[in-house]
């Protein structure tokens, strides 16, 4: 395992992840391991596709809710002001979501749309102070830990929601607003 997180470092995470050297070091790294316990319904149904049989169902993310934080929801009256933090544009579904903006705009909406490319932790927090909601993922059918933090400062969190995603996590429910890859479904 040590072997393995010394190639993913940060210069060349991307690069490895995508190349066929990556997927065979991943391949390798879990075909030594007892179990795989997966946080994301897309990480459980690939590696059910690529036969890894030492599966147990995803458990989400564990998040630190111990800390107390001030509220940071601006609250806004009009217009609606969202973050989308484009870190990977095809799997966020970023071209679905700039769509969605233009349309809803010849609609007549007023909301704002504010695209980043790269934030570290700190910046993510600061930016959330002045922003009523973050836009996630529009092509996810589960979410991940940016719609947890978001969630959790009291932001309007869209992205992955499906009822396949919370069936295998074991939630009935969640209060994220369910995107999918479609422009007219976002911009409602």
């Amino acid at each position: 395992i040590f072997e393995y997180n010394q190639i993913m470092d940060d210069r060349n995470y991307t690069k490895v992840w995508i190349s066929r050297s990556g997927v065979a070091t991943t391949s390798a790294v879990l075909r030594q391991v007892d179990v795989i316990i997966p946080t994301l319904f897309e990480y459980y149904e690939s590696y059910l596709s690529d036969g890894f049989r030492n599966l147990v169902r995803p458990i989400p993310f564990p998040f630190d809710v111990s800390v107390p934080e001030e509220r940071l929801f601006s609250q806004t009256e009009d217009p609606l002001q969202l973050l989308h933090v484009r870190t990977r544009p095809l799997q966020k579904g970023t071209s679905y979501i700039e769509s969605a903006f233009e349309r809803a705009k010849s609609m007549g909406s007023t909301s704002r749309l504010r695209i980043v490319n790269r934030l570290s932790t700190a910046e993510f927090r600061h930016v959330l102070r002045s922003l009523d909601g973050l836009i996630d993922q529009a092509v996810a059918y589960s979410w991940g830990y940016t719609a947890l933090e978001a969630m959790w400062r009291g932001c309007l969190v869209l992205g992955g929601n499906r009822p396949e995603a919370r069936a295998a996590l074991g939630i009935d429910s969640c209060p994220i607003f369910n995107l999918t890859p479609d422009p007219e479904q976002i911009a409602e």
